[in-house]
C-alpha cells in the first residue's frame, strides 16, 4: 500500500508541475511500474508543449544592378541642359558636357521638351555611370556616352521607351541599337507614348508641297520617315541628321517629332525657304 501511495504522490506532483509551468517542454515519462502482481500496468503522464512562435525571415529585396558586362565610370552630375544633354564634374573639378549616344530629345521649347528634361534629371540623380562607345566626342566637343542610373536603368533607352526621345544612331556608335533602342521605340510607337502620341493627333494646316523639277521619285520600297508624310526623307538612323540643304524638297508637311528638325518655327511646314 505504501508503494501505491508513493506512485500516486508522484503522479500528483507531475500534474502540479505541469499546471504551474505551461512553458515547460513536453513531458513524457513512465512512473515506476506497479508490483509484479499487476504486470503491464504503468502510468504515463503527457503534456503538450506550447507551439513555438514562427520567426519571420525577411525576404531579400531585389535591387536592379548595372549589368556586369558594362564598363562604365561613376561621375557627379552637375546639371541638365535638355532631354539629351547634361553636365558632369570631373575628379579635377572641371565641368564637361555630355551628349547621350543614339537618341534625340525635343529641346528649345518644342512639345515635351520640358518633360524630357525633367525625366532625364530624375533618372540621372546626382551620380551616373557613363559608358563610352567608339567615338569619344562629337563635333561640339561634348562627351558621347551611354548613361546608366544607379537602379540599373539605361537612361538613353528609357527616354526612347517613354516617347520622350527618338532613336538617332550614327555608326559606328550603335552598340544598343538592335538590342535596346529599336524595341523601345517600337513599343513607344505602338502605344503612342509621348512624341508618338502627339504625331497621332497633330492636324497642322496642309501646306503647298512642291518638289523641284527633275527630282526622281523615291525608289520602290524606300524607307521614309513618318514625320514627313508627303515626301520621302529617310529616318535619322538611316541617313544621319539632315538639314534642308541636304534634301530636294521645300514647304512640305511636318508632323512631330520631326527628328531632322526641318520645321524650325513649329508651323507644320518644313524647309520653307532656301
Amino acid at each position: 500500500m505504501g508503494r501505491v501511495a508513493t506512485i500516486a504522490t508522484g503522479i500528483v506532483a507531475v500534474l502540479f508541475l505541469a499546471a504551474c509551468d505551461p512553458s515547460a517542454p513536453l513531458i513524457t515519462e513512465s512512473v515506476a511500474a506497479l508490483p509484479s502482481s499487476s504486470p503491464g500496468r504503468s502510468v504515463t503522464v503527457e503534456r503538450e508543449s506550447p507551439t513555438p512562435k514562427a520567426t519571420a525571415t525577411p525576404s531579400p529585396t531585389a535591387t536592379p544592378a548595372i549589368p556586369p558586362s558594362v564598363s562604365c565610370e561613376w561621375t557627379l552630375v552637375s546639371g541638365v541642359d535638355d532631354g539629351d544633354t547634361f553636365r558632369i564634374t570631373g575628379s579635377d573639378g572641371a565641368e564637361e558636357r555630355v551628349r547621350l549616344i543614339g537618341v534625340d530629345a525635343p529641346e528649345g521649347g518644342k512639345p515635351l521638351s520640358a518633360e524630357a528634361k525633367q525625366a532625364l534629371t530624375d533618372m540621372l540623380g546626382s551620380r551616373s555611370c557613363l559608358e563610352s562607345d567608339t567615338t569619344d566626342r562629337d563635333r561640339f566637343g561634348r562627351l558621347l556616352r551611354y548613361a546608366w542610373a544607379g537602379s540599373g536603368v539605361l537612361v538613353n533607352e528609357a527616354l526612347v521607351r517613354q516617347g520622350l526621345a527618338v532613336v538617332a544612331t550614327f555608326p559606328p556608335d550603335i552598340r544598343y541599337l538592335a538590342e535596346k533602342y529599336q524595341p523601345a521605340e517600337d513599343l513607344a510607337k505602338g502605344e503612342r507614348r509621348g512624341l508618338w502620341g502627339l504625331a497621332a493627333t497633330a492636324t497642322p494646316a496642309t501646306p503647298d508641297v512642291t518638289k523641284p523639277a527633275g527630282n526622281p521619285s523615291p525608289a520602290a520600297g524606300a524607307e521614309c520617315d513618318a514625320s514627313y508624310p508627303d515626301v520621302c526623307i529617310p529616318p535619322v538612323g538611316k541617313a544621319g541628321d539632315l538639314d534642308c540643304a541636304d534634301v530636294p524638297y521645300r514647304r512640305f508637311r511636318v508632323l512631330p517629332p520631326d527628328p531632322h528638325r526641318f520645321d524650325a518655327d513649329k508651323n507644320g511646314i518644313g524647309c520653307e525657304s532656301g
